[in-house]
């Protein structure tokens, strides 16, 4: 029993938390089907490396921390944009900068309609059906999040987008995971894959300047540097790695993201530094007006794109 994957129910308030855990390989993770299939926690090796929303502020989430990003992921000027002639207003939830930020698939019931457990691994996939009624995206579609544990490749997970609608419908989609290392973030070492950095104003919107980035082309410290930044992939032929170490106890992560549909990543430092946000992303900031990496789906199609972290130290 102890060589296969088990799972466990609880509760936060009347959210249920679902947890698979393999007690010899000392793999796990916990998911909150009733609020954005949310992931609570990731055990890899027996190491929690999630920096992950306290109970107590589950259900606003300030930080977003492991919610999933969709229809659009990071912000939209002034929450105004137009697709397909027609102009459309999201309520602006970054009031201080005055941009609708990441969407309200984080807060969207899934529903868990497979699940398979071996001694190896767990596939679990859910869904979550949106028809329309969000003010400023009429579009209606389904989402399925697939997410698979195992001792080889770690976390993998699948996005996947259905157009339900009879138009069609624009996207923008990412992951919010803040990895901790039990480090200060300035002890930390990390390498980048090849990419450039997107200059941003002040209110975070893209100016159109890109930039080469070389900093971490090769694993050094993160020291005393701030991220907040967004890039771009400049190789689009081969999965995407960052690398996270640290070097008190050689834990290693890799957190990778497919480039078919996630060619874009976010680093962010919160305040604190006890943890990095590694966001993959399928488009740049405000990408619903600049268009840069906007998806569009016809009606009754589809997309998906892949992520995940593995530790390999």
């Amino acid at each position: 029993m102890l060589n296969m994957f088990t799972k466990t129910k609880s509760y936060i308030d009347d959210l249920e938390v679902l947890t698979y855990k393999n007690f010899h390989s000392e793999n796990a993770f916990s998911i909150v089907p009733g609020f954005g299939a949310l992931i609570t926690s990731l055990e890899l090796g027996g190491e929690n490396i999630l920096d992950r929303p306290k109970h107590a502020e589950l259900a606003q989430n300030p930080a977003f921390k492991t919610s999933l990003l969709a229809p659009f992921a990071n912000r939209v000027n002034h929450g105004t944009y137009s697709f397909r002639e027609q102009t459309y207003h999201l309520p602006v939830n970054e009031k201080a900068r005055d941009n609708a930020i990441h969407g309200f698939v984080y807060k969207q019931n899934f529903e868990l309609i497979k699940e398979t457990l071996t001694t190896d691994h767990v596939i679990i996939e859910l869904k979550s059906n949106y028809t329309g009624d969000q003010p400023g995206y009429p579009f209606r579609f389904e989402t399925y999040f697939i997410v698979e544990l195992n001792k080889e490749d770690g976390l993998s997970c699948t996005l996947r987008f259905v157009n339900t609608g009879n138009t069609d419908m624009p996207l923008v989609a990412g992951w919010h995971p803040y990895y901790s290392l039990n480090a200060d973030v300035d002890q930390i070492l990390m390498k980048l894959p090849q990419g450039e950095i997107i200059e941003v104003d002040n209110r975070m919107i893209p100016t159109g300047k890109l930039n080469e980035y070389h900093t971490f082309d090769r694993l050094i410290p993160i020291g005393d540097q701030s991220f907040d930044n967004i890039f771009r992939l400049t190789s689009s032929h081969e999965r995407a790695k960052i690398i996270l170490k640290n070097p008190e106890n050689e834990i290693t992560l890799e957190a990778w993201q497919e480039p078919e549909l996630f060619k874009y990543w976010i680093i962010y430092t919160p305040p604190g530094r006890k943890s990095i946000a590694i966001e993959p992303m399928s488009g740049n900031i405000d990408a619903f007006n600049n268009k840069a990496g906007l998806v569009v789906i016809k009606p009754g199609k589809e997309v998906s794109g892949k992520f995940g972290v593995k530790r390999i130290g």
